[in-house]
């Protein structure tokens, strides 16, 4: 019954942390660049649509973690041996690929909006840095499954 509400706490604590960092940055964005809001609808959109949505999955995310986190723990605390990994190796592999890829992607994606418009000499210089948080995400994906495999792969795991 612990670990419910644990998993229960984590969705509500990861829910509300999500949706107040969504709903704080981009109304900073807004603020920041000047984006005049004349009827409030976009404040709204933030606020009513994008905002939970993204709290939602930051909250699904937070109770899907703590349970692996949970389990990763009581593992190490265990008889000291190692025990077997829960998920195949393909799994692995693919999860933590898409994890980082995901992640440079939309940090890439991030920092492009932040910067704003930007103007280009060439139509190769407006390829190249619109396709560059693609390319970061590949990739971090290749070197994240690299590393799954290779610490599978090592005697002492």
């Amino acid at each position: 019954m612990r670990s419910v509400l644990k998993v229960l706490l984590a969705f509500v604590l990861g829910t509300a942390a999500i949706y107040a960092i969504t709903a704080a940055g981009m109304l900073w964005y807004m603020d920041a660049n000047r984006i005049f809001d004349r009827d409030g609808g976009m404040a709204m959109a933030i606020i009513f649509g994008i905002a939970p949505l993204t709290g939602l999955l930051g909250g699904v995310l937070c109770a899907i973690a703590v349970p692996l986190w949970r389990g990763r723990d009581r593992a190490r605390l265990g008889a000291g041996t190692a025990a077997a990994p829960a998920w195949p190796l393909p799994l692995r592999m693919m999860l933590s690929a898409l994890l980082y890829g995901g992640l440079v992607y939309l940090a890439g994606q991030s920092a492009l909006w932040l910067m704003g418009s930007l103007t280009f000499g060439s139509y190769f210089a407006a390829f190249v840095v619109a396709f560059a948080p693609s390319a970061l995400a590949v990739a971090a994906a290749l070197l994240a499954a690299a590393r799954v495999r290779r610490k599978a792969r090592r005697p002492d795991h």
